[in-house]
């Protein structure tokens, strides 16, 4: 194995670990660089493998963190798998990113509940050997997959023009953009509950990703644990609703049940009356 692509593997590790103790502490991106007064583009570089971060720099972030960061430093055993076509599969971060997109998408088509690590191997045209060696194991990969759905639809959602509308109504309507993205989303969190030794990861990463965007818009007079649950709340409201709609179809009940929660919760004063893109 050449030393440059030791090195991108060592540095993706390093990206994941920063990555874990970031969802675990229960902080955005963009919180965690405000604490070390670095931009969110730097930080996710960084969790994507792509910066040479030094050890100082990653002692700053642990202690940002509160936490240590273990990395797996351990490099995978040499393979040389092959296309169709006899070429030496390309390896390295493009290559685990187009990849990643290719398996996002099968998911997207097919759900995480018929996910099969050789069904997502054929449509990313690859075999489930290089899945294995990009990604470690099949339920890491679903969780990948997840997280990049999350990003495309973050990425939508920042191309919309802001809506007049209260927060949890404009979070509703970002979140039921895509049925089929709903429908893996949700999936993924059935098979957090189903078999939680190998996918639950999948639902503390929907809990910490979700909770401060909501959180955000509570009274910042509030303790940090009046804070959460009322998260919590908002976000048990959002998720059964949106079960309702995957189930029954019927988008229209569903939004309108959401708008009067929303209106609830603002006309109480538990929720700032603006709305945002999430």
């Amino acid at each position: 194995m050449a030393g440059d692509e030791r090195n991108t593997i060592a540095l993706r590790e390093v990206g994941r670990a920063v990555r874990r103790a970031r969802l675990q502490a229960g902080l955005t991106q963009s919180a965690l660089a405000e604490r070390l007064g670095l931009t969110p583009a730097y930080l996710t570089n960084v969790e994507a493998g792509r910066v040479n971060i030094t050890a100082a720099k990653l002692a700053e972030i642990a202690d940002a963190l509160g936490a240590a960061l273990t990395v797996r430093l351990a490099l995978p055993p040499q393979i040389e798998p092959t296309s169709d076509d006899g070429a030496t599969t390309l390896r390295g971060q493009a290559r685990r990113d187009a990849l990643l997109e290719s398996v996002a998408t099968f998911i997207l088509n097919r759900g995480v509940i018929r996910f099969s690590l050789r069904g997502a191997a054929a449509a990313a045209g690859t075999t489930h050997r290089v899945l294995l060696y990009h990604f470690g194991s099949g339920p890491e990969l679903v969780r990948e997959a997840l997280d990049r759905l999350r990003q495309r639809r973050a990425e939508r959602a920042a191309q919309l023009p802001p809506q007049d509308v209260g927060p949890l109504l404009g979070a509703w309507r970002v979140l039921t953009l895509d049925e089929p993205q709903a429908r893996a989303l949700l999936e993924g969190l059935a098979m957090a509950v189903a078999e939680p030794d190998s996918y639950g990861p999948i639902a503390t990463d929907a809990v910490v990703q979700y909770l401060p965007f909501l959180a955000a818009f509570l009274p910042e007079d509030w303790s940090e644990e009046r804070r959460v649950a009322v998260a919590t709340l908002s976000l048990a409201v959002i998720r059964g609703l949106m079960l309702d709609w995957l189930a029954t179809h019927d988008l229209e009940r569903n939004e309108e049940a959401m708008r009067a929660f929303d209106e609830v919760v603002v006309e109480a004063g538990w929720i700032s009356p603006r709305a945002s893109n999430t």
